[in-house]
């Protein structure tokens, strides 16, 4: 018959699957900490190439009957409407499907 302390003794393999647990748990962390510095990088990398892409003030040149004019996107107009000035200064407003986009251009 066995005596208590054999009962009451831990088995091997459970050791070791306690050990398994613990080097697991810590390459876990590690995987972790090294995707949160990857996210990170790339997080800044997409913040750079987005303000290099981007106008900081853009100015929206269209054709309306063959005549270059730029678009004054601030101004409020009715719906279907847009603003546009032509080069002679001139302000107008015209139906938004008469504008055709010509090209973008920083100011």
């Amino acid at each position: 018959m066995p005596s208590a302390q054999e009962e009451i003794e831990t088995p091997k393999e459970s050791v070791s699957i306690d050990n398994y647990e613990e080097k697991t748990t810590s390459e876990e962390r590690q995987h972790s900490d090294e995707s949160e510095e990857l996210e990170t990088a790339a997080d800044d990398f997409l913040q750079e190439q987005s303000e290099e892409s981007t106008y900081k003030k853009p100015v929206i040149l269209c054709l309306i009957e063959g005549r270059e004019c730029e678009l004054l996107y601030k101004k409020k107009t009715l719906d279907g409407f847009v603003v546009v000035k032509y080069e002679d200064g001139t302000e107008e407003e015209v139906p938004a499907e008469d504008v055709t986009l010509n090209r973008i251009i920083e100011a």
